[in-house]
């Protein structure tokens, strides 16, 4: 039974279904302050690019933001590893409940564009501080 916090919410997981593919689903957690620390601390990186001006500090990209609210929201998915063999018949998922959020981003960039997208569309559905500014736009 996911914990509640009345009126301020409560913790637990929203199960979203793919568009194009309805028996597959990815879960993700609610959103704790825990994890906007985190996110913060990784949207306050700048990486160092080197330019004709000299060294420049940029923030992350769009791409960047994606990956670690996806990798920080992760609480399991059916997506199967191998195609051939569903979960549902004791196939393994392409991520396991448990996995470091670098190897789940390392997963992640094996991902079609579009599924990520709709990954990160589904999370700023249910958090709408995180997700893209603009769902219409990606």
């Amino acid at each position: 039974m996911p914990a509640s916090f009345g009126k301020y919410g409560f913790i637990g997981e929203t199960k979203h279904e793919f568009e194009k593919e309805p028996t597959w689903y990815w879960m993700i957690k609610s959103v704790t302050a825990g994890m906007e620390l985190e996110n913060s601390k990784f949207l306050a990186h700048r990486r160092l690019v080197m330019g004709p001006e000299g060294r420049t500090e940029l923030p992350p990209t769009a791409m960047e933001v994606a990956f670690e609210e996806i990798a920080l929201t992760f609480a399991g998915t059916n997506v199967p590893a191998d195609e051939e063999k569903p979960v549902a018949d004791g196939g393994d998922p392409i991520i396991v409940i448990g996995t470091s959020i670098e190897e789940i981003k390392k997963t992640l960039a094996t991902f079609p564009r579009e599924i990520l997208m709709e990954i990160w569309r589904a999370i700023g559905a249910s958090y709408p501080f995180w997700g893209p500014n603009d769902p219409n736009a990606i």
